[in-house]
């Protein structure tokens, strides 16, 4: 699931998958951030069901990409407590819908666009910074890294859990930092060293 939680890039042949990165970077933000600036549960609602629809009908993708997991509804379940707790239940809906949808239009993008168009688009746009001496290529592939490194640090994470209760050792978070840690920092390590055997650290 981890490594699957922004989506990855999937071949078809979708009206989604023809269209210029731009267009989709488009959609990203301005309906993933649209729930957030109008703070209106409906809109909310209604982004995450667009966002739904252009990953399903657009994209062509399978179902299973709607899955976010668990810990997400938890998450956006207790977020909902609190503010119903607060006496505005109807602001915790337009937090957690809004969250849904980005995630979904960033599926958008990444199933629909190869990682390689991703990154030629970040340096496209990173080019002004080449006046303050930034080239564009290494805020493409910082993004990328990062990119990258979220799902990677959440599956080293259900890894670490996975065979801590094989194991019979339960779930205490506190033993499973030694081993996240080790294996995040071998992670680490190995990316830098792959950064620079391509003559990319500078």
């Amino acid at each position: 699931m981890g490594s699957n939680f922004f989506g990855h890039y999937l071949a078809a042949p979708s009206p989604a998958h023809r269209l210029p990165v731009g267009v989709k970077y488009t959609l990203l933000f301005g309906v993933g951030v649209v729930p957030f600036l109008v703070g209106n549960p409906v809109v909310s609602v209604a982004a995450a069901l667009c966002g739904a629809a252009l990953l399903v009908l657009c994209a062509r993708a399978p179902l299973s990409c709607l899955r976010i997991g668990v810990p997400f509804f938890l998450m956006m379940g207790a977020l909902c407590a609190y503010h119903a707790w607060r006496g505005d239940p109807w602001h915790g809906i337009t937090y957690a819908c809004g969250l849904m949808a980005s995630i979904y239009l960033a599926r958008f993008v990444t199933v629909t666009t190869p990682a390689s168009a991703v990154m030629d688009a970040i340096a496209w746009a990173a080019r002004p910074l080449r006046i303050v001496g930034v080239k564009p290529q290494v805020v493409a592939l910082s993004l990328a890294l990062m990119w990258r490194s979220i799902p990677v640090m959440i599956s080293i994470l259900g890894g670490v859990g996975d065979a801590a209760r094989a194991r019979g050792l339960g779930v205490a978070r506190i033993r499973l930092i030694v081993p996240a840690i080790v294996s995040a920092v071998g992670f680490g390590i190995a990316t830098g060293e792959a950064v620079k055997a391509r003559g990319l650290q500078d």
